[in-house]
Order: C-alpha cells, then sequence, then structure tokens
C-alpha cells in the first residue's frame, strides 16, 4: 500500500530550493482533470515538452503537498495522474506515481 510517509519521502528526494522548486500533475482523464482543477492556486500550463521530450498537458500546483494530498485522494475517487517536477525555468521531470 502507498502512504502519505512514501509520497513524503519521494518528493523530498527532488526538493533542492523550495523557492525555486515546482510542481505539476498531467490529469490522465476527466475526473482527473475535474479532481487538479479543483486544488486551489492549480493553473492550466497546458502542453509543455517535458525532460522526456515528450509534450505533456500539465497543471502547475501551487506546492508539493498538492501532490501528495492529490495521490491520498485516488482512495475515495478514481482517477490517474501523473506528477512531475522541476527546477525554476528547467524541463519538468516525470515521478513514477506508482513508486510513491
Amino acid at each position: 500500500m502507498i502512504t502519505t510517509a512514501h509520497v513524503e519521502k519521494n518528493l523530498r528526494r527532488f526538493t533542492r530550493k523550495e523557492g525555486s522548486q515546482r510542481w505539476f500533475a498531467e490529469p490522465l482523464g476527466t475526473q482527473a482533470n475535474k479532481m487538479i482543477g479543483s486544488i486551489e492556486g492549480a493553473a492550466a500550463v497546458g502542453p509543455t515538452v517535458c525532460a522526456d521530450g515528450e509534450h505533456h498537458n500539465l497543471w502547475e500546483l501551487p506546492r508539493k503537498e498538492s501532490l501528495i494530498e492529490l495521490h491520498n485522494s485516488r482512495k475515495d475517487v478514481d482517477f490517474e495522474f501523473n506528477a512531475f517536477t522541476g527546477q525554476g525555468d528547467g524541463k519538468p521531470v516525470i515521478l513514477d506515481v506508482n513508486e510513491l
């Protein structure tokens, strides 16, 4: 079972400077889009070329805890999403949500 502690541990690996760290979610379906869009402070970024060279339709989240909350809400509502992080203006890097 994936716990909040697992999510927090994995996200901490990517945190270098809290002020410049950016957090993103890519909805994988209509329900995920609704859930991500309901997060206060979430902003639709749209298609973005990420570190994997692929375009991903991202939402920027206000803080890393938003990813943890989003992940934890999957136990109540069935939806899938990809999580990304990035430094400053660098290309976002995908986080494997299945290993969080």
